[in-house]
């Protein structure tokens, strides 16, 4: 045989092996631009929330995988197919074109999943329990963290503070602030101040700025938002995004045909609702929404009324069912708060109906930044003297063991609203209901921990005055 002839038969054998072997390999499909796409996304919903007493906490609210096919052949039967490892499927929906409709089966510990549909496209959704967690990339809080309420300035600034805590290296997070309903106001602009790189994407409903090459570690960003209105909610959310990852085992099948997907794995974070309201005076105070009441009652015939000069307080109707002697109306200061005095003097003791709209006042305490100057004057000066009670001579502050326990409670605690939170849990921890505890005093109630109402409220406004904690009110 020719050498010539030898080379030809060998290049023929070859030929026919790499054939055989083609053959035999797994049908898998991979699409280039213009033909059809196969796209797994898989997502974990959080949310988050941080007070001062619970710390932060996370609560998985929702965990999925959504299976997108498009730029299908249109208008001929498919089927799609997912194959996954987890097992505890809680819900499945279906979107296709045309009629369509999907099968569930288990098989030797795995979910088949397939979807039968006419059309180009397909989308296919299915929930797991919450059984399952995951290790997430970050912490996502917000200040203040003692109240659902942030306070707006007369111009409608909007301050306040998120905090990140990112578990590794994150190639970016998009943060948004945004309103919670369509009546909710708009933003009309925003700032940040941040170490970190960031770019601004949009604002008009939402303010969305996204984070850039996030190290691990805490991270701070502050803003400052203007809204077109003095109140309103808001939430706040993060999202960060990685490809070519999961944590759910998948495969994909294509009409039969293994497919290669493109994988995306999400983890969205999102706060409760917050409330946002104009601040009377900073950081202490602020009106919510209205509410209307009626009163009934009976005036001597010199009597006192008080309306807020700043409109919160309202009346709607006053009925007196006396003739009047005389009326005068000054400006006046009470509790520091300017208002209306009508003085009234009837002929004799009448029956009073009074309508009255109140806006609810809300107190903004920020525990972990105030200060006992925080606190009115008026407030300090009418609510931390045993005198200020009726039967303050029962709130025994200068005993020795009421000195001694609230030391021991507090120990180096300085900032007054935790010595009054710390306060609190000890008094609250270990005590009985008894309505017939015989001792009126605070110390007595402290000593054998009994009492009813009086007895316990007595017990912890004399612990609190004994530190000299301004809180006890």
């Amino acid at each position: 045989m020719s050498r010539k002839r030898f080379r030809f038969l060998c290049c023929i054998l070859l030929s026919g092996i790499i054939l055989a072997v083609l053959l035999h390999l797994p049908k898998t499909l991979s699409f280039e631009d213009g033909q059809p796409r196969i796209s797994i996304y898989e997502e974990y919903s959080y949310q988050c929330s941080y007070n001062l007493t619970t710390g932060y906490s996370e609560e998985l609210q929702c965990h999925r995988l959504m299976l997108v096919a498009e730029e299908l052949a249109p208008e001929i039967p498919h089927n799609l197919t997912l194959i996954t490892d987890k097992t505890n499927i809680r819900a499945i929906n279906l979107y296709g074109e045309g009629e369509s409709h999907y099968e569930n089966t288990s098989i030797a510990g795995k979910e088949y999943i397939t979807a039968l549909f006419n059309g180009s496209r397909c989308d296919l959704f299915v929930w797991f329990g919450q059984a399952d967690n995951c290790a997430n990339p970050f912490d996502l809080f917000v200040v203040p963290y003692d109240t659902k309420v942030f306070s707006s300035d007369t111009n409608g600034n909007l301050f306040f503070d998120v905090w990140l805590n990112t578990s590794y290296y994150l190639e970016n997070i998009l943060l948004e602030i945004r309103s919670t309903s369509w009546d909710s106001p708009f933003i009309a602009g925003f700032t940040v101040s941040t170490d970190l790189s960031y770019n601004i994407l949009s604002y008009r409903r939402s303010a969305e700025i996204e984070l850039i090459a996030v190290p691990k570690g805490d991270h701070l960003i502050r803003f400052k938002i203007q809204v077109n209105s003095l109140n309103g909610d808001f939430v706040v959310s993060g999202r960060a995004t990685q490809k070519d990852a999961n944590t759910v085992q998948t495969d994909c099948f294509l009409d039969g045909q293994n497919v290669l997907s493109s994988q995306f794995l999400t983890f969205d974070y999102s706060t409760v609702d917050f409330t946002f309201i104009q601040s009377v005076a900073p950081w202490l105070y602020a009106y919510s929404e209205a509410e209307s009441y009626c009163l009934n009652y009976t005036a001597p015939r010199k009597c006192v009324l008080r309306i807020d000069l700043n409109s919160r307080e309202q009346i709607d109707f006053l009925i007196i069912n006396s003739p009047i002697k005389d009326i005068s109306i000054i400006e006046y200061e009470y509790y520091d708060n300017p208002c209306y005095e009508i003085n009234l003097e009837l002929e004799e003791d009448s029956s009073i109906m009074l309508g009255l709209t109140l806006y609810n006042k809300i107190w903004l305490l920020r525990p972990t930044t105030m200060q006992l100057s925080d606190i009115p004057p008026t407030i300090q000066e009418t609510f931390t003297h045993p005198s200020s009670s009726i039967d303050g001579h029962f709130i025994d502050v200068d005993n020795p063991f009421v000195q001694s326990l609230a030391r021991q409670v507090i120990q180096n605690e300085s900032n007054p609203y935790l010595i009054a939170y710390l306060l609190y849990k000890n008094l609250t921890s270990n005590k009985q209901y008894s309505e017939t505890f015989t001792s009126e005093y605070a110390s007595a109630t402290l000593q054998y921990h009994q009492g009813a109402c009086r007895h316990f409220a007595r017990a912890y406004a004399a612990l609190c005055m004994s530190v000299d904690c301004q809180c006890a009110q």
